[in-house]
């Protein structure tokens, strides 16, 4: 869990009761979470370079450390007023790892591991950022394409007689996420 979690909001709404003049919003929403530490013993890892050389393949155990600051997310999202397939645009996902720390047990390469530390560190801790960058981005967007679907049905509700907008409410299941 992150320690701190702040949250800028910033809105704008036009709206006149005369139908010559149009009505207007705009909605963003900066989410930032920071010093999301973490520490994950035994973790399972498998490599394997098909290509270039050296050609290397090699499994192991591996404790990480996410330290110091730890692990930084910031997300912006933007509301989308024209697009019938959207609710919010992700416009930015950001993640930024402060301190990582592993040690490596069990592998048959673990002396290079030991020696290219250094080297390995910045790598693995991009491929962190990178990996999460996406997971955030695409859940995010899952969760656009659920809103979506909720929308729509509170509109079919509304414009039918027989349906009510807060059954539609109660019946709405969110399928797992595809994280």
């Amino acid at each position: 869990m992150s320690s701190v979690v702040s949250i800028e909001a910033h809105n704008f709404v036009k709206f006149s009761p005369y139908d010559s003049i149009k009505d207007e919003n705009h909605h963003e929403l900066t989410l930032h979470l920071s010093q999301i530490q973490a520490d994950m013993r035994d973790v399972a890892f498998y490599y394997h370079k098909k290509s270039g050389i050296p050609k290397i393949k090699d499994s192991g155990i591996a404790d990480v450390l996410l330290g110091g600051e730890g692990l930084s997310v910031t997300l912006h999202l933007a509301s989308v007023s024209n697009d019938p397939q959207s609710v919010y645009k992700v416009k930015n996902v950001n993640v930024k790892v402060d301190s990582l720390k592993f040690s490596i047990r069990d592998a048959k390469h673990a002396t290079l591991y030991n020696t290219l530390r250094p080297l390995a560190t910045g790598l693995v801790k991009k491929q962190i950022q990178k990996a999460l960058q996406d997971a955030l981005r695409t859940g995010l967007e899952y969760v656009d394409g659920q809103l979506v679907g909720v929308r729509n049905r509170m509109n079919e509700a509304k414009a039918s007689d027989e349906g009510s907008r807060t059954k539609v409410l109660q019946e709405v299941r969110l399928s797992p996420s595809p994280l």
